[in-house]
């Protein structure tokens, strides 16, 4: 699994003033909202015969790991970037109406991700309890869809950094 983390020279970094300034003196949270059709996309993957929910875990992993900024952590005091991140979401039991946290490794092929999220349904979403699959990496990055309700913005609270659960 790719757990690979690059250092960032805090000194030679260019991005270092902004960094601190919206992470030390303003801290600083944002979201963006961005309205999106996803009927062909949904279509494209249903007439593949495969499940949405993997394929848009997919597709976020995807433009995560094309944006840099969007993988900077800190790792034992060392600023820099994780080169990929694992989606971790909630698990709904249909039995008891409960969630589990499960996660799935990403892969930057499509067939290898809806793979490894298939292989992880089938060993973990039985399992009840706060966390269905333990071992969660530190590049994870936290992602959920309501596909039973319409809505046009989402927002979390969430630190800069990313911590183990």
């Amino acid at each position: 699994m790719n757990r690979e983390f690059h250092p960032i020279d805090r000194n030679t970094w260019n991005r270092m003033p902004y960094f601190y300034y919206f992470t030390k003196m303003l801290p600083t949270g944002y979201s963006l909202t961005v309205e999106v059709d996803i009927t062909n996309t949904y279509h494209t993957v249903k007439r593949g015969g495969k499940k949405f929910f993997p394929a848009y875990l997919y597709l976020a992993s995807r433009l995560i790991a094309r944006q840099q900024e969007f993988r900077i952590a800190e790792q034992n005091g060392q600023l820099g970037y994780y080169e990929v991140l694992h989606p971790s979401y909630a698990c709904f039991h249909e039995d008891d109406k409960t969630m589990s946290s499960l996660w799935t490794e990403y892969d930057s092929d499509f067939e290898t991700f809806y793979s490894n999220y298939m292989e992880d349904q089938k060993q973990y979403a039985g399992n009840h309890g706060i966390v269905a699959k333990t071992d969660l990496p530190d590049n994870n990055y936290m992602v959920g869809m309501l596909p039973w309700t319409q809505f046009s913005s989402y927002a979390a609270g969430a630190l800069w950094h990313r911590q183990k659960c």
